[in-house]
């Protein structure tokens, strides 16, 4: 099983879950969804990147050692450094 038909099906309600249950599967969504890798934000002068979902900067997820790290270091979401999203100005 593929991780997105995964998340698909954990999505569904079935009658007999409980609440516990079902936030149980709501952590398990998130939990899988910031394994999908995401393309970094760019601001379109190239040279401040940011996390895709905290928008923490690039001192927080661009190098350790002159090599990008894959993962954001503050929310732990993977990130896809061949596919960068190109932003006009900085996300807040």
């Amino acid at each position: 099983m593929e991780l997105p038909q995964a998340i698909e099906e954990l999505k569904v309600e079935y009658l007999g879950d409980s609440f516990a249950i079902a936030e149980a599967k709501k952590i398990a969504v998130a939990a899988i969804e910031k394994q999908i890798p995401k393309p970094v934000l760019v601001v379109k002068e190239g040279l401040y990147f940011f996390c895709p979902c905290c928008h923490a900067d690039d001192e927080e997820i661009r190098y350790d050692y002159c090599v990008p790290y894959d993962y954001c270091t503050k929310c732990g979401q993977r990130l896809d450094w061949e596919k960068r999203e190109y932003i006009d100005e900085w996300p807040h």
